[in-house]
Parts: C-alpha cells; sequence; structure tokens
C-alpha cells in the first residue's frame, strides 16, 4: 500500500454505506464530477483516466494478492512440518521394543525328511569348514530350521524362506516400506530409521516373493515370503549378510508334501530319497542300478564274448 493511501478511508466507508455498495458509491462519484466539475466535457479523456486508474489498481491488487497467497502457503507448510514432528515424536515414544520371536504355523507332515541336494550338502560342509577356521559361533537351527535376530525371526525349506517382523499394532500398510530385490531387502516404517536394509546371503526371485501385514495373537507382524533362486536350492546359514548365522550341518529337515511339489521337482527328490535309503542299507544306487542293467543287457546280447574274467568298478 502506498503511503497516504488510506487517508480517505473513513470517508469513503461512509459513503458506501450511504450507497449501499459500490454501484452506489461510484453513481455518487460520477454524479459529484458531472456537477460540479468538467470532467465529462471530454469523452475520451474521461474513459482514458476511468481506465488508466483500474489498470494501476488492478496490477496493484494482483501483486497484492500473490504476496498473502504466498505468505499464508508459508505459514500452512510450516504448520504441517510442525504437526509431523510432534506426531513423530509420540509414535517414537509409543512405539515398544521389538524384541519378541514370533513362531509362525507349522507345516503338516505327510511324508518323511528331504534330504538335501548334493549340492547343498557341498556347500553347508565348506561353511561348516569356513567356520571352523575362522572359529565364529553360530545358532543351533531353532524352529522351521531358521534363526532369530534382534530384528526378526525366520524360517526356511528348500524352496523358500519366511521372515517375521512384529511390528506396533496401530500400524497400517501404507505406513509401511518393504522392497523385495533380487540381492537386497528393505524393510521400514516410513519416517524412521530402516528395520532391515541388507544384502541377502543369496539370491531370490524377487517377482515370486511377496510381503503382508498380519494380526497374530493380538500382534502385527510384516510377513515375508521370498523364493529362493534356482541354483540356491539349499539350507541358508542366514537371511541378511553380517546377521547371525546357523549351523546348517545340525538342520532337521521338515517332513514334507511330496504332492505339493511339479513333476520335475518331485521326481528328483524320490530319487534322493531312493539313493539315501540305498547308502543306508549297503546297496547300490539308482544310477549304479541303472549301470549294472545296461551291462546286463550288453551281456546277453553278447553271449559269444566272456565276462567272468573280467572286473567291473
Amino acid at each position: 500500500m502506498s503511503e497516504g493511501e488510506d487517508k480517505y478511508d473513513q470517508l469513503y466507508f461512509t459513503v458506501m454505506q450511504t450507497a449501499q455498495g459500490a454501484e452506489g458509491f461510484f453513481d455518487s462519484v460520477f454524479s459529484f464530477l458531472r456537477r460540479r466539475t468538467d470532467f465529462f466535457q471530454s469523452q475520451k479523456q474521461a474513459e482514458d483516466i476511468i481506465v488508466k486508474a483500474c489498470q494501476v489498481h488492478f496490477r496493484k491488487y494482483a501483486e497484492e494478492k500473490k504476496k498473502a497467497d504466498d505468505a499464508k502457503k508459508a505459514k500452512e507448510e510450516r504448520e504441517k512440518q510442525k504437526k509431523e514432528k510432534e506426531l513423530g515424536q509420540k509414535e517414537q515414544e509409543k512405539q515398544p521394543e521389538v524384541k519378541q520371536e514370533i513362531k509362525p504355523k507349522a507345516p503338516e507332515p505327510v511324508i518323511e525328511e528331504i534330504p538335501t541336494t548334493k549340492e547343498g550338502e557341498q556347500k553347508a560342509e565348506e561353511g561348516a569348514k569356513e567356520g571352523e577356521k575362522s572359529g565364529e559361533e553360530k545358532q543351533a537351527p531353532g524352529f522351521g530350521n531358521g534363526g532369530k535376530t534382534d530384528h526378526y525371526s525366520w524360517t526356511q525349506t528348500l524352496e523358500e524362506v519366511e521372515v517375521f517382523i512384529q511390528v506396533p499394532e496401530n500400524l497400517k500398510s501404507k505406513d509401511l516400506v518393504v522392497k523385495i530385490e533380487i540381492e537386497r531387502l528393505y524393510v521400514g516404517i516410513k519416517g524412521q530409521p530402516p528395520i532391515i536394509d541388507g544384502q541377502f546371503c543369496e539370491k531370490v526371485i524377487s517377482e515370486e516373493s511377496q510381503w503382508t501385514l498380519e494380526t497374530e495373537k493380538n500382534q502385527k507382524v510384516i510377513h515375508i515370503q521370498l523364493s529362493k533362486w534356482r541354483t540356491s536350492w539349499h539350507w541358508w546359514d542366514c537371511v541378511i549378510k553380517g546377521d547371525p548365522k546357523i549351523d546348517t550341518q545340525k538342520i532337521n529337515p521338515e517332513p514334507s508334501n511330496l504332492a505339493d511339489l511339479d513333476g520335475e521337482t518331485r521326481g528328483t527328490v524320490e530319487k534322493m530319497m531312493f539313493d539315501m535309503r540305498q547308502k543306508q542299507m549297503g546297496k547300490p544306487s539308482s544310477d549304479e542300478l541303472q549301470k549294472q542293467d545296461k551291462l546286463k543287457d550288453f551281456m546277453k546280447a553278447h553271449p559269444e564274448l566272456d565276462f567272468s574274467k573280467c572286473k567291473f568298478n
């Protein structure tokens, strides 16, 4: 506002009230100019004065409005940030420490235990040897052949890993940030430090992995299901690199239902189980039996040959 612009405000207020609005006010002003001055002597000059005055005050009005709007937005933003900060502090004070282990439901036992693959056994042996060399202490496998850390508990089968994280009861899915990548896992509550932010000990198939927020016995739990990479179908000793490890040599495989497996996997598992039983009884494996059958067929096809002095491995 220019200096001295408001010196006639009281007078104008009185006229506006008497004239009952802006239209009556201008009618009164123009009547005064018509009766007491020569303002209307030149129509062009009168119109130029009116238009110029309107343009000046339209521009001033726009500038003042923008300034007022900017000030209002800045004030609202400051108030919003202040409320978010206060809310975050209150939520942090209310949030309990997550220490309790969450135990998932055990799968129904149906058949005998499924042994690990040769690759899994070899990796487990290598891991055990490395642990002995470095003097690293490993936990005994817990329920579901997994383990626990300060922030989460986990279980596993040969094909997948399940992670369970206890969180405050008032949280909703929209309050969480969970990112499952091939080699990394990020889990956190918006506006707070992450609960998990690290690299997997083995690769996962991110497209087949998922997470949900569940309620179990009046407790909110983030349930993460990780599908192991096809070449990682063996026992993991941890989920995130750097977290406490379990001793995979002490794992007791959970019973599994063969009917739940696809044809190729089922055939592989059945062959492993047969070979395992044969080995326990001191009998040849399926591969060795197949070689023996082929040799017998060859001997039958060639009776003219003498195999009595041959030694077979």
